[in-house]
């Protein structure tokens, strides 16, 4: 493709494996972008018959095996009416964060990555109960939906189209600026050089 100006709006992954060596010739500073860190947090949706709240935010459950996060995600539509929506059963959804896939779950002993669908929103939904107690119960789940970046191909373990972005120390100094020294060349990713310091879409 030719034209007047390019736009990498790409996930550092993508974008250190096209700015190979004549582009780190124009723009040195690409070079680090190998250095930059990303690690797997992807989720599981749990689609329940009622709504349950649980904190107005998001809550973590920092002693939780595979580093788990969540939010209840009704409370923060207004006005919006689930039970329009699907089979017209639900009423509450629960979005879960898994930030560790390298640690052995409690239940089935093995990490995230390892483990089957199946078994990731078994363990998950396990790691809930054991922090939630009282507040959630299973009879509740209607259905659940794990992220489809995580890919399952057989025979080997599961796979991540979509790592995500680690703002490590120290590496603000790795982070390229959104313009580069290619004068037609510009960056739009959560790894350019923001004031947010944090790989969100907002970020990028």
């Amino acid at each position: 493709v030719t034209a007047d100006h390019y736009v990498a709006a790409l996930p550092v992954e993508v974008m250190r494996s096209l700015a190979g060596p004549p582009l780190r010739a124009l723009e040195p500073r690409l070079a680090a972008l190998d250095r930059l860190v990303t690690r797997w947090m992807n989720g599981v949706l749990f689609y329940l018959d009622r709504d349950i709240p649980l904190v107005n935010g998001h809550a973590i459950y920092i002693d939780s095996e595979w580093a788990l996060t969540s939010i209840s995600q009704a409370q923060f539509w207004k006005g919006l009416d689930l039970g329009r929506y699907g089979d017209g059963r639900v009423r509450g959804i629960l979005s879960v964060d898994v930030s560790d896939w390298d640690t052995p779950g409690r239940r089935t002993g093995k990490v995230a990555m390892r483990c089957t669908p199946q078994e990731i929103r078994a363990e998950v939904w396990s790691q809930l109960e054991d922090h939630l107690e009282e507040q959630i119960d299973e009879r509740h789940v209607l259905a659940w939906f794990l992220d489809p970046a995580i890919t399952f191909p057989n025979p080997t373990e599961a796979a991540n189209l979509e790592p995500l972005l680690i703002n490590t120390a120290g590496s603000w100094a790795d982070r390229p600026d959104a313009a580069t020294r290619i004068p037609n060349l510009l960056l739009a990713a959560d790894f350019v050089r923001t004031h947010t310091d944090l790989a969100t879409m907002e970020g990028a």
